[in-house]
């Protein structure tokens, strides 16, 4: 005879509560920003001579007084031509950039096509005489959709370039900076 043992049922342990999803601990990092600093000239002749002229002290007749040197002017870039500003550009020799807002474009020359690309702001440059920029370049800047009104013009020269146009600017009080065709910088003669 067999004798029948009762196994008793097996219970089902009870279904597990949802672990409920913790959020991650806060960052303990911080962010970043970078910004680049804004640019300013180096040569400011102008407020040069007016700094002198409010904080030369008051001289009385009996003592001599030094010589007063002409006041001096402002210095102006251009290029010699429109066809200059293209070849410098088109070989790499200088960059021309169209600034406005804190946002620069890059000026590129291909195949006598002008044509110009965002570009970080250089770390020094230039300001070119907005008057002396080719109608080519600008209908170039504006057929990107950019607004031609409130933008400066950025010159960055290479090495040999910026110490001739250091140089010029150390020898004289002001004038015409003219680059040629060939690279050269050379001071527009006084008329």
């Amino acid at each position: 005879m067999a004798v029948e043992t009762e196994v008793p049922p097996v219970e089902a342990p009870p279904p597990a509560e949802p672990v409920a999803a913790q959020p991650p601990p806060p960052a303990t990092e911080r962010a970043v920003v970078l910004t680049r600093p804004k640019w300013t000239t180096q040569y400011a002749p102008q407020e040069r001579a007016e700094i002198a002229e409010t904080t030369a002290p008051a001289s009385s007749p009996a003592t001599p007084t030094a010589p007063v040197e002409p006041e001096s002017q402002a210095f102006t870039l251009r290029f010699a031509s429109d066809a200059a500003l293209m070849r410098a550009v088109a070989a790499h020799r200088v960059g021309v950039y169209a600034i406005e807002a804190g946002r620069a474009r890059r000026m590129t020359v291909s195949d006598s096509r002008v044509s110009f690309w965002d570009a970080s702001m250089p770390n020094s440059f230039h300001e070119m005489e907005p008057t002396t920029v080719p109608e080519a370049v600008v209908d170039a800047l504006a057929r990107n959709g950019t607004g031609t009104d409130g933008v400066s013009w950025g010159v960055t020269l290479p090495g040999r370039m910026k110490t001739q146009l250091d140089a010029l600017m150390e020898q004289h009080r002001g004038g015409g900076l003219i680059i040629d065709s060939s690279g050269e910088i050379h001071l527009e003669a006084q008329q």
